[in-house]
């Protein structure tokens, strides 16, 4: 963008990798994901939105009633008083300043506006006891259920089991003592999480059960899916480079569908949030392109405080509504963006939709600001 400087100081950084963070950021109370086939990904039945539409407020779980503390303190062997709810259980990150601050609140917005509700309980409140009982319920999401490959990253893959409709689940011992599931109950996915030592597996399956049927009681509300747009269509090979400064770029969204980490995306899928990470393939390795894009987020944008959040990147509005190469809507827009010593940041708000591009290396505030430019008009052309 032409009037805008480079910001940064003159010693650069290499950045803590993408994935590490947005991994934290997405990752729903549990771990370990269903086996099955995997076909290609489904195509929304849904038709495009408007790009301005808000995100549905949905009605709450009623975690007493699905996930009663009696059961919880039997399942854990406590007394009941010893219990500490911890439901909703939101994340937005770590306590450490780092750079993808904005991403990970818009990945958090996403997983609420997607449905997705967890119930959970720890035991003995105030000790150093690390039991507890997590689960979380995400609707209208039996055509993702199949697209997830049983859980490769531990060496504790899950084992198909009677529940629900469909279920799969594992129980083990040593770092993490305790059970998991994931179970399909009509459309919705229930996640169930068990953590205590020498967990016993006929009492986790058992329990699942109750769980699994309780969920079937439940009228839960699906929203919408949002249309979503591939990373490629978004920024190209030439954006990368030229504006990117990235050599033989290589990467794209961050967790395909199908991949071993896919379940814990499921809820941003839904939400229609993309999710893009770029690097280059030469040079210091740690130069990056990270682009998230989130419809109906006004709501999420308003409660953000975004210049207040835990970032390493300092950030300022901006008015960038005058750019010569934007195709901003008639609405207009907001925006802040700024650079700390090895990364920059620009973050926007147009007709709803939020969109934020982070570089890190030899790109500048400007660079940053072409990339966020042609990556909106891009989103809003494609939707």
């Amino acid at each position: 963008m032409k009037g805008l400087g480079d910001m940064r100081a003159p010693n650069r950084m290499t950045a803590a990798t993408h994935r590490a963070v947005a991994a934290g950021t997405l990752l729903v109370l549990l771990t370990g994901c269903s086996g099955g086939s995997q076909p290609s990904e489904p195509s929304s039945s849904a038709a495009p939105t408007a790009l301005k539409q808000e995100a549905e407020v949905l009605a709450p779980l009623d975690c007493p009633a699905v996930v009663p503390a009696a059961a919880v303190a039997g399942i854990l062997g406590v007394p009941v008083e010893d219990l500490a709810q911890v439901y909703p259980d939101p994340s937005t990150g770590g306590a450490s300043p780092n750079s993808e601050a904005v991403a990970i609140v818009m990945a958090a917005a996403a997983r609420e506006a997607s449905g997705e509700q967890s119930c959970g309980y720890w035991a003995a409140a105030g000790t150093d006891d690390e039991s507890s009982v997590r689960v979380s319920v995400l609707p209208g999401s039996a055509r993702y259920f199949a697209l997830t490959e049983p859980d490769p990253n531990d060496g504790h893959p899950m084992l198909p089991v009677g529940l629900g409709d469909a279920a799969f689940f594992a129980c083990r011992g040593g770092e993490w003592d305790g059970c998991r599931a994931q179970i399909l109950v009509g459309e919705n996915w229930l996640s169930v999480s068990v953590a205590k030592q020498e967990p016993d597996e006929a009492e986790f399956l058992a329990y699942a059960g109750t769980l699994a049927d309780a969920v079937a009681e439940v009228t839960l509300t699906s929203p919408p899916i949002a249309p979503r747009v591939e990373c490629a269509a978004l920024l190209s090979p030439f954006d990368l480079t030229e504006s990117g400064h990235l050599i033989d770029a290589g990467g794209g969204d961050i967790t395909p569908v199908g991949s071993g980490n896919f379940r814990f995306e499921v809820p941003a899928y839904l939400a229609g949030l993309v999710d893009c990470s770029w690097g280059s393939d030469q040079g210091a390795g740690g130069d990056r392109v990270h682009l998230t894009v989130l419809p109906a987020a006004q709501s999420a944008w308003s409660q953000a405080s975004i210049a207040s959040l835990n970032s390493s990147i300092p950030v300022q509005p901006v008015d960038l509504s005058h750019d010569a190469d934007a195709r901003w809507p008639d609405a207009g827009i907001e925006a802040l963006s700024g650079c700390s010593d090895h990364d920059c940041q620009v973050t926007v708000l147009a007709d709803g939709v939020w969109l934020t591009v982070t570089t890190t290396g030899p790109a500048g505030l400007a660079d940053a600001t072409a990339l966020a430019v042609k990556a909106f008009a891009r989103y809003a052309a494609a939707v």
